[in-house]
């Protein structure tokens, strides 16, 4: 007899929490992705010219 009430008790797909949680994750993920993106092309880092560069690599230069 359990076993008919159990069965006749189940959820809508719709009205389970944990198909949210599993259709909510990714989605904020993906959105969370554009928003990265949007932010990196809005706000592009200034480009290091070869001059720079080389000032870091090379060793300065001894005192006479």
């Amino acid at each position: 007899m359990n076993a008919n009430k159990s069965a006749a008790t189940t959820r809508p797909w719709h009205r389970e929490p944990m198909v949210w949680l599993t259709i909510a994750i990714p989605a904020a993920t993906v959105v969370a992705g554009f928003v990265t993106l949007w932010l990196a092309m809005a706000h592009p880092d200034e480009a290091i010219g070869p001059t720079v560069i080389e000032q870091q690599i090379a060793p300065p230069a001894p005192a006479p």
